[in-house]
């Protein structure tokens, strides 16, 4: 009981996303692997994940990594510019995430808030019908890991970042309760779905059909953070999205995981991304090119459709200077 005690049923679970941020086709993670470049990536978006924002140990609290103690340190530590926006993914393997629900959670989401994180996304504690060794998961299982999701949810609007609910559930009537949720909660527009675990090309299809059915029957525009879709299905996942009337973004490491191991993103003969083999070029060259090729990529998946004046570049036009883009401070000043 003192499980499901700590938790927060989502019926209980009020948020509002008044003024949601507008979010790019494409924002990539572990910019931080470019360390020692002194680079910052034209990006308006970063996205850093659980792994990349704490330190934790197996059985202990974990801790904020201290390179994220204040806007200018966190932004040096990601290779990005003062004027990128950074959105904290919760999503990562059960040993992290338990060292994570054990450690300060309140303290430590105000303090990634006071370090330029604008946006969060809920965590993505297990729910399985199957343990890893194929036996039955009892159901009180997933009920007390849903139950921490929204007592997250909760925490990080308390701190002030934009909270964005992760959506997974084990059945129909898991998915028919967040229907009723987002019906409740008219303001949240913007949504998460990890596929990080999704490796066959049938679960990544099924997952993303009971997606599309649960906002269907919520009736109204959404935007949807797709974390761990890969270029393999990033393209046709908007797309299918776009038909369907909402707008997406790809949340994805493999740029930058690409450029680390000297591959570069080269176009198919059926317009398809492959990477080849570039040593001869830096990880930083890699990088950008990767990063700047796959958003063209989605671009263009979902060109003509009936959002196609909604979407957003993420990287900087070729000799665009950051200083021309206004940060979030010069622009609420203004307003």
């Amino acid at each position: 009981m003192e499980h499901v005690a700590a938790g927060l049923p989502l019926h209980r679970l009020q948020l509002s996303q008044q003024g949601a941020q507008p979010f790019p086709l494409l924002i990539p993670t572990k910019t931080a692997d470019l360390a020692g470049t002194d680079i910052r990536l034209p990006l308006r978006w970063a996205a850093v994940d659980a792994k990349g924002l704490l330190n934790w140990r197996p059985k202990d609290p974990a801790t904020v990594r201290p390179v994220f103690t204040d806007a200018l340190t966190a932004r040096e530590h990601l290779n990005v510019g003062a004027a990128c926006e950074l959105l904290a993914v919760f999503n990562a393997q059960d040993k992290i995430l338990e060292s994570f629900w054990a450690m300060g959670r309140r303290q430590a989401l105000r303090q990634l808030q006071q370090c330029a994180f604008l946006a969060a996304t809920g965590p993505t504690f297990s729910v399985s019908t199957l343990t890893t060794a194929g036996t039955l998961l009892p159901r009180a299982h997933n009920v007390v890991m849903q139950l921490r999701h929204h007592r997250v949810l909760q925490e990080l609007q308390e701190a002030g970042l934009m909270t964005i609910p992760n959506l997974y559930w084990e059945d129909y009537r898991g998915q028919q309760e967040w229907v009723a949720w987002l019906k409740a909660n008219p303001s949240i527009s913007v949504i998460s779905r990890d596929f990080t675990r999704t490796r066959s090309q049938r679960e990544f299809t099924e997952k993303l059909d009971g997606l599309l059915t649960l906002l269907s029957a919520v009736g109204r525009p959404f935007h949807v953070l797709l974390v761990g879709a890969g270029p393999a299905h990033a393209p046709s996942t908007l797309f299918r999205l776009a038909e369907a009337g909402f707008t997406g973004s790809i949340i994805t490491s493999d740029p930058i995981l690409k450029a680390s191991h000297g591959q570069r993103y080269e176009r198919s003969a059926y317009g398809r991304l492959a990477s080849t083999s570039c040593v001869e070029s830096s990880i930083v060259s890699l990088s950008v090119h990767n990063l700047r090729l796959l958003e063209e990529l989605l671009f263009e998946a979902v060109a003509g459709t009936q959002i196609a004046d909604q979407v957003r570049r993420n990287l900087l036009p070729i000799g665009f200077h950051e200083e021309d883009i206004p940060s979030r401070l010069a622009s609420s000043k203004a307003a």
